[in-house]
């Protein structure tokens, strides 16, 4: 088996006269990044704005699973990432409780462009943030590295990073 990745990919915008600039970009990216993972790795995507999708949910009552990425399956990923929409809400908590639904996943890539929301309006401390992490992932160790496109939440995502042994990375 290849490595195991996981990513969450930020569909919220923040403000609605950037709204599809920003998530373009957010697209443009998470594409790159399943464009370049090797043949064998395994994945899943959480998008997530208002709310959360996965790419591939659980059949039946089964949790969600990760997908060796074989051209198929990167092809039916990038196409995943090209149906994202916008709402202005980054509901980064509920993005990264679904994200440990995934059965097996040891590492995440959790990209965003804005402030932790639930609303729009008021930001989800850091804390609150940390908090998920450690409640979800008490029972396996998991991996978080974060990227952030300018008006991420640098402090909140930098946070994650060190607090689960991942790294942090601008990303224009």
């Amino acid at each position: 088996g290849g490595s195991r990745v996981r990513r969450a990919g930020d569909t919220g915008g923040g403000r609605q006269s950037q709204l599809k600039t920003r998530l373009e970009r957010a697209q443009r990216q998470l594409k790159k990044v399943i464009r370049r993972l090797p043949a064998g790795y395994k994945i899943n995507i959480v998008a997530y704005s208002s709310r959360t999708k996965l790419w591939r949910a659980g059949e039946g009552d089964e949790p969600p699973q990760l997908h060796a990425l074989t051209k198929a399956n990167r092809d039916a990923a990038c196409a995943f990432v090209d149906g994202f929409r916008a709402d202005g809400v980054t509901a980064t908590d509920a993005a990264l409780r679904r994200a440990f639904s995934v059965d097996g996943a040891r590492c995440f890539y959790l990209l965003s462009d804005g402030f932790a929301t639930a609303d729009g309006k008021t930001k989800i401390p850091t804390e609150d943030i940390l908090a998920v992490i450690d409640e979800y992932g008490k029972d396996r160790r998991v991996t978080i590295h974060t990227l952030g496109f300018r008006g991420a939440d640098v402090e909140m995502m930098k946070a994650v990073a060190e607090h689960t042994g991942g790294e942090y990375s601008d990303i224009d």
